[in-house]
This record gives C-alpha cells, structure tokens and sequence, in this order.
C-alpha cells in the first residue's frame, strides 16, 4: 500500500510539473488551477464514502480483478457517496471533454447524473444526446432533454440508436460512442436492480466491462 501511495504520488507530481500545474498549493484564488495530495489509511468503503461527499466527483480505475480494491472502490462510489462517479481505464483521451455522449433512458439515475453533472457538461465541446429504441422509447425523448439542457446554456445534438438482432443495448452504445469518437459517455448506472444485472447481464453492467473510454455514472 505504502508502495502504491508513493507511485501515485509520483505520478501527479510528474504530471503536474509537465502541465505546468502548481503542486500541493494552499490554492488561494478561486478561479486558480492546482493540485493537493493526501493519503489516507482503513477500509476503503466508509473512507470514499466520507471523503467522496464532501468533493464533486469521485474518479476511480475501471474495476480489475487483478488489483485491490477496484472493484470495491466503484461499487462504494456509486452506491454510497451521492456524487457523480467517472471510471476510467488505461487509455484516457487528451481531452476528456472534446465530446461527451449522454446515454439517455429517462430514468431516476440518469436524470440525477444530468442534474450532478451539469457544471461539467458546460465544459464539453460537443454534446450528444443518444437514446436506444427499446420498449420504452416513448416515453422520455431525446428532445426534451435538449431542451433542458439548452435552458442551462448547453446545445446537444439528439440522436437514435436501433438495436439490431442479437446486440445488447449495452454493446450498441459502445459501438456507437466509438463510432462517434466520443471522448466520454456519460450514464445513469444500474437503473434494474444489480442483482438482476448480475444474474441476467444489463447495460450497466456490460459498460463497465468493455468501454474503452471513461465513463461518468450515476446511481
């Protein structure tokens, strides 16, 4: 653990020397771009969880059987916290926010990741709205929220995606944020119950293990 502590902190401080980001700065303006370090010792649920609600994103590694506590980490981060969560894998695009697809069900977590996350989306270059054909197409369109977000200063394109035979909604998501170069995509996780995924596979659930690219969610 001590070992890990100090390659991650090594690591920040190199990334921080090359972007030309002050290191553990007391920060001073609020509007000023620095970076802190801090480690902290116990089990990793209840310290994410206290340290996660007081900051507005929690960022975690996608989870790997081969490394602690991965998958701990992003099961406490959406299910405890009430922040919004990115994963990210090995691969992460130089500009995060170049284009941020939103996939759009209309669901209680997919309407709280938009509400958490509307600060961030500002940033976003490009905006896409995307909504996969299923049985309850109807009932939330891609429209309204454009709309929505256009009243808080965002213009999103609205797109459809049909589900060809034999392809997951989860597959055909990847597939099309790959075929849109999207840099993130953005989701409400686990909108079925989890042991419902877990036992019958979900979009969610098929996300977490195969995007290649981050993936903002929440619970």
């Amino acid at each position: 653990m001590r070992e890990a502590a100090a390659e991650g902190k090594a690591a920040v401080q190199a990334w921080c020397q090359r972007e030309g980001v002050p290191f553990m700065s007391s920060g001073g303006r609020l509007d000023a771009t620095f970076a802190t370090w801090a480690e902290l010792s116990g089990e990793i649920e209840p310290l994410l969880t206290l340290a996660g609600r007081i900051n507005d994103l929690v960022i975690v590694d996608r989870p790997d059987p081969g490394v602690p506590f991965t998958g701990r980490a992003l099961d406490t981060a959406l299910f405890s916290v009430g922040r919004p969560t990115l994963m990210v894998g090995h691969a992460v695009p130089y500009d995060l926010l170049d284009h941020v697809m939103i996939a759009w069900n209309g669901s209680q977590e997919a309407t709280r990741l938009i509400g958490q996350s509307i600060t961030l989306l500002h940033e976003a270059t490009r905006v896409t709205v995307l909504q996969a054909r299923t049985e309850r197409f109807e009932e939330a369109p891609t429209a309204d929220l454009c709309a929505y977000l256009r009243w808080h200063g965002i213009v999103a394109e609205a797109a459809t995606l049909d589900i060809e035979g034999g392809t997951s909604v989860g597959e055909a998501i990847l597939a099309e944020a790959e075929r849109r170069h999207a840099s993130m995509l953005a989701m409400g996780a686990y909108t079925h119950s989890r042991v419902r995924e877990f036992l019958l596979g979900g979009v969610t659930r098929h996300v977490i293990e195969h995007a290649r690219i981050p993936v903002l969610l929440a619970h």
